[in-house]
């Protein structure tokens, strides 16, 4: 297994499938390729799900229909197809606090598991040392794993 850090240019260059980044108030990276992502982070952000029209709520009682809830998908990661974008297949962002820095590092391999094991560039945020990071990816990934460290 390699644990690689990447700087300059070499940020942007092909090599990994899957990008793992902080929500955007945790890093500079994430605001850089919400504009690179066409700012899809941004309208996940703010989207509102509208309700169901009242008219449509009556009949659906009147004709005993069974609806599904669909839950709330606030706090959980966003899954984004990439390759249009930027040099990857997917790009996922993970929010992260800082009193939990271990569920965010959690929530890396869980979606690195769930996605079949991917070639991995995760970019830190911004209070998440280098040390922690790579401890972590010595003990709990394997492949090909770069990162790149807060501007």
């Amino acid at each position: 297994m390699a644990i690689e850090q990447l700087i300059g240019n070499l940020i942007y260059a092909e090599g990994s499938q899957l990008w793992v980044i902080p929500d955007k108030s945790s890093s500079q990276w994430a605001q850089t390729l919400d504009w690179y992502l066409n700012f899809q982070i941004s309208k996940a952000n703010t989207f509102i799900r509208s309700e169901m029209a009242d008219g449509l709520q009556e009949i659906i009682r009147e004709e005993e229909v069974e609806t599904i809830e669909i839950p709330s998908q606030e706090g959980k990661p966003l899954l984004i197809a990439s390759p249009k974008h930027l040099p990857n297949l997917m790009t996922v962002v993970l929010s992260f606090d800082e009193t939990h820095k271990q569920d965010w590092l959690t929530a890396i391999k869980k979606a690195w598991l769930e996605l079949g094991k991917p070639s991995l560039r995760v970019f830190l945020p911004r209070n998440l040392s280098e040390a922690a990071f790579t401890e972590f990816s010595k003990n709990n990934l394997s492949g090909e794993i770069t990162f790149v460290l807060d501007k």
